[in-house]
């Protein structure tokens, strides 16, 4: 049998590592880097090296099947020509294709590497050969890929899973986060991550996004599996409303920054018998604002879980045990008074919950609730603050509206606060805003972006030493949104720099305003992402089917939950973290759709060349780099 041709004398022996995982490349000792951009050399490495040495006239079927005789040909040709583009030799001689020995390659570390390189690149940077597609035709080979593929996704899955198992309680809560987040996006539908997730937000103290990460495993479920969690997920998801619930009231009110405007409206709405209704996304600070002006009014402030929306009545159920507490401690407080809150609980209990659900029954909640906050009220005039007024179940909200709506007449030494957020109220919340603004005593606060003046002015009185550049690029990537803008301030702290953001709570919280979006608004918001500044209407009009009028509507239903603004993503943070959320297969197949329509628009080379390179198609993108090169940046006809 005769042996193909020996490697040239000027291609040489030396050291290198190959990196199979996310954008194939060749990276020699010496510190030169060379991409591989040829699909079939870098799935032929991805072979040799899962699974050992390869005949060369195997090879030369998997890649050229209908080449008959030339096949062996065309192999040596590729073989010769990308070792003296890397100038370095890969393989050994003779008829099995192996690896040099001097060529180490990712796919072969240790599984403890590869989830620590998830820390860095993510699991969607650890896609075997991620930007690679092998050409039509070779079938055989692209079942393979596909095949290999999986079977690194289940090898990352086991690596994090075994990761969590081995750490236990000692482990670092950024790590955790960042490998949890991996494990999501690696196997959405698989509880695992979400629950060392949820976990790891609570040890850090972030119980409100962890929440969120239970959701957002709730909303995947139900959509791809028609499934619930089970039941060691829920089982964490209530743990955590009942610690949430036991801090809530003692919660520290934080430092309130350009809110003077806002708390000003407020007082000044009560002093007028208004009901002020404080709404915006997620991060907005109304819980804060809230907090603070209950406190400094010594008003009664009260926030709805997501356990509050389990069952009927559960809310009215929590907050008449507060004022219990509150009444027991009243010194001298008649027993009598304690009867009648014991009897409203009774009527609360979930076995009335259908006796109950009447008019007349209503009514008489109405007025024994009337009684209850009465009774525990200061000697003055009071305020009851309620924040995430969307969380509440139907049948309390049923009796607070009336509460609300009847106060002038039945409760005048009563105000009212309600705090919401738009895209997650329901019917009954609507109804009840709508009937306050037609009887003119609605008065709506939308707390303001915080800008750059007045968080400088925050940093001076704290005697920080932020550079000023590091405050405007913290201000213009979160929007000004004070829960956001807060963490980027505190990495510019620790680490003079917002290298590593968005960090996984960020990424939580941000998430929760695209998750109270419809499925459909969601998609527009994802495909507005991959397109950036050449995102549409009439664009995603075309690529979505859904006509100029239906895009305009989720627009503007992507507007009210504060993930867009009048000329498209709100803030730039924001567009990152959905971009980042879309699975990496997914974009690489939008960008090739968004780069289809630019293509009929006529956009120029540049977003040409961006978007057919970001799909993969290299022949394509070169050919618009190409025109840029020349000179040409007329928009394509």
């Amino acid at each position: 049998m005769s042996h193909d041709s020996p490697v040239p004398e000027d291609i040489v022996e030396r050291s290198a590592s190959l990196r199979l995982l996310g954008e194939a490349e060749c990276r020699c000792d010496d510190g030169t880097v060379t991409r591989i951009t040829d699909a079939r050399v870098a799935t032929l490495l991805a072979m040799v090296a899962l699974e050992g040495g390869m005949p060369r006239t195997r090879a030369a079927d998997l890649f050229w099947p209908q080449s008959g005789s030339n096949a062996r040909t065309n192999l040596r040709v590729l073989l010769h020509r990308t070792q003296k583009t890397f100038d370095l030799k890969l393989f050994t001689s003779g008829d099995v294709i192996e690896l040099a020995p001097h060529i180490r390659v990712d796919v072969q570390a240790p599984d403890h590497q590869l989830v620590m390189s998830c820390l860095s690149a993510g699991a969607a940077g650890l896609r075997l050969l991620s930007s690679l597609e092998l050409p039509e035709g070779l079938t055989e080979a692209a079942h393979w890929l596909a095949a290999a593929r999986n079977q690194m996704e289940q090898r990352l899955t086991r690596s994090l899973i075994a990761w969590f198992e081995r750490a236990g309680e000692a482990v670092d809560l950024s790590q955790a986060m960042a490998l949890a987040e991996a494990l999501i996006s690696l196997n959405p539908l698989s509880e695992v991550g979400y629950q060392e997730l949820m976990k790891a937000l609570v040890a850090k103290g972030d119980r409100s996004a962890a929440l969120a990460v239970f959701e957002r495993c709730r909303k995947e479920l139900q959509e791809h599996l028609g499934t619930h969690p089970s039941r060691t997920t829920v089982e964490l998801h209530r743990q955590i409303l009942r610690s949430r619930a036991e801090g809530q009231q003692l919660a520290a009110v934080g430092r309130l920054i350009q809110r003077e405007t806002e708390i000003e409206q407020i007082t000044q709405a009560i002093s007028r018998r208004r009901v002020v209704i404080v709404e915006g996304p997620s991060g907005m600070g109304k819980s804060s604002l809230l907090r603070h002006v209950a406190q400094e009014r010594g008003d009664l402030y009260w926030r709805i879980t997501e356990q509050d929306s389990s069952r009927p009545f559960a809310s009215l159920h929590r907050i008449t045990l507060h004022l219990m507490e509150r009444l027991r401690a009243q010194p001298g407080q008649p027993a009598e008074n304690l009867a009648k809150a014991e009897r409203f609980l009774e009527q609360l209990d979930p076995a009335h919950s259908r006796e109950m659900a009447s008019p007349a029954s209503t009514r008489s909640l109405l007025e024994s609730a009337i009684h209850i906050i009465e009774l525990s009220r200061p000697e003055r005039s009071t305020a009851v603050l309620v924040d995430d007024l969307h969380l509440c179940d139907d049948e309390s909200l049923d009796v607070l509206s009336a509460l609300v709506t009847e106060s002038a007449a039945l409760m005048p030494w009563c105000d009212f606060v309600l705090a919401y957020r738009p895209m997650r109220a329901r019917r009954r919340l609507r109804a009840l805003c709508e009937k306050l603004a037609a009887s003119g005593r609605l008065k709506l606060v939308q707390p303001a972006a915080l800008t750059v003046a007045s968080v400088q002015r925050m940093l001076n009185e704290d005697g920080s030493t932020l550079a000023p550049k590091l405050v405007e690029d913290a201000v213009r990537l979160s929007g000004g949104t004070p829960a956001i803008l807060m963490g980027l301030l505190q990495a510019c702290q620790d680490q003079g720099s917002l290298v590593g953001v968005p960090t996984p709570a960020m990424r939580s919280l941000l998430l929760q305003r695209l998750g109270s979006c419809s499925s459909t608004a969601e998609g527009v918001a994802r495909l507005a992402s991959v397109a950036g500044g050449s995102f549409s209407v009439r664009m995603a009009s075309d690529i979505t089917g859904l006509s100029s009028w239906r895009v305009a509507e989720k627009w503007n239903e992507l507007l009210l939950a504060g993930v867009f603004d009048a000329k498209g993503f709100a803030f730039p943070l924001l567009e990152t973290v959905v971009y980042e959320s879309v699975p990496e297969t997914v974009r690489q197949f939008m960008h090739g759709e968004v780069a289809a329509v630019l293509e009929r628009h006529g956009a120029t080379p540049a977003e040409l060349a961006h978007h057919w390179r970001m799909a993969a198609d290299m022949a394509r993108a070169a050919d618009y780099e190409r025109r840029l090169t020349a000179g040409d940046a007329s928009p394509a006809s």
